[in-house]
């Protein structure tokens, strides 16, 4: 096929520090990575500056949802419940651009890790993330479209739920075609455009009950499906702290109250709605191609710190950032160019018509 939508190559556009609100900044080859968290998530130390000393979460900017991410995070207020970004990182040589960011570590991972599924799930934390889910929508008038186990963290110091991973987040009200392309290029359908965050908190319990994500790809899941019990076989290694009952009618009568609640307010019933504007227009002229820049595993010096550049720290002037003449180079081959290929069938059965045969089988 020589349709775009079918063959997506995958690069890194950066937009300009002054298109986000103010927020911390270093440079990127400030944090040191140590260890990976995620395909797309490093466990970072910064270096220098402010933040010297302590540890992040680095989450390099080379999709296009993270502009919809930034913005969305940024805009939002201070949210007991929402995980809010630590510093945004700038590129090297000019120091305008902006090429991922950082927030603080949550140490113990987010609910599907070991840790968590070793202990009762809590209902105080579905409570909070229905009452996040209201403040989204009903305060702040966002869509987090992608509230799910794996985006839900839980705050050692306050026992608090914290949502996170906003790449895939709406305006209330925004058109399909006005949210721009998601990760893969491709401008998201009508169908993922109504996954509103009711649907979301039912599909989250699902998969904390079951520990399965079988229902978070299937874009039209109904109130009707959920309340089959035949569908939530309760996993028979997940704990709760109270009968899964009160989990299962605090939920619907949560559901039931969102979807009574009549018809849509005057939006200058919304004085906390927050806004941002479009991702700017890419031209050609803008692209940068994602080049990998680190060298493959099995060729680097595991004795040294490698920073995410690519360049060793000891081979770093402590001052400049630079190399140093005083210091032998170590010459790292880099790894081929990172290009991926979204192909029209995986599109269909991730995004499309499979997930809605799916949905119509399960009525």
């Amino acid at each position: 096929s020589t349709d775009p939508q079918d063959d997506v190559t995958v690069c890194g556009v950066y937009p300009f520090l002054n298109e986000f609100p103010p927020v911390e900044t270093v440079v990127r080859s400030d944090p040191v990575e140590l260890d990976r968290v995620t395909s797309n998530c490093d466990l970072v130390s910064y270096r220098r500056g402010p933040a010297q000393g302590r540890t992040g979460i680095f989450k390099p900017s080379v999709t296009y949802g993270h502009w919809t991410e930034m913005q969305a995070m940024l805009q939002l207020p201070p949210h007991p419940h929402l995980l809010a970004i630590d510093c945004t990182v700038l590129d090297e040589i000019e120091r305008k651009r902006v090429v991922g960011f950082t927030t603080r570590v949550i140490p113990d991972g987010d609910l599907t890790s070991s840790y968590h599924r070793s202990r009762p799930f809590k209902l105080a934390w579905l409570r909070q993330l229905m009452q996040t889910a209201d403040d989204l929508s009903l305060r702040f008038r966002v869509l987090h479209q992608d509230i799910r186990a794996r985006n839900c963290l839980v705050d050692p110091d306050t026992d608090n739920l914290l949502l996170t991973d906003f790449g895939m987040a709406a305006m209330v009200g925004q058109a399909a075609d006005e949210r721009g392309h998601d990760f893969a290029g491709r401008v998201p359908s009508a169908e993922r455009a109504q996954r509103n965050d009711v649907k979301g908190v039912i599909i989250f319990l699902h998969e904390i009950i079951t520990r399965s994500a079988f229902y978070s790809e299937i874009l039209d899941v109904s109130e009707a499906d959920m309340e089959r019990r035949d569908k939530w076989a309760k996993h028979p290694d997940v704990e709760f702290d109270r009968d899964i009952d009160v989990f299962c009618q605090e939920m619907m009568a949560w559901v039931r109250k969102r979807r009574s609640s009549g018809a849509q307010m005057q939006e200058a019933a919304y004085p906390e709605r927050i806004c941002w504007p479009p991702r700017p227009r890419v031209t050609l002229k803008d692209l940068r191609l994602f080049l990998g820049s680190t060298p493959a595993s099995a060729l680097i010096d595991h004795g040294r710190i490698l920073l995410a550049t690519g360049k060793y720290v000891d081979d770093l002037d402590e001052t400049h950032g630079e190399s140093s003449v005083n210091k032998p180079k170590v010459r790292t081959p880099a790894a081929p160019r990172s290009i991926m290929l979204w192909r029209g069938a995986l599109k269909r059965w991730c995004w499309g018509e499979q997930s809605d045969d799916i949905a119509t089988l399960l009525r």
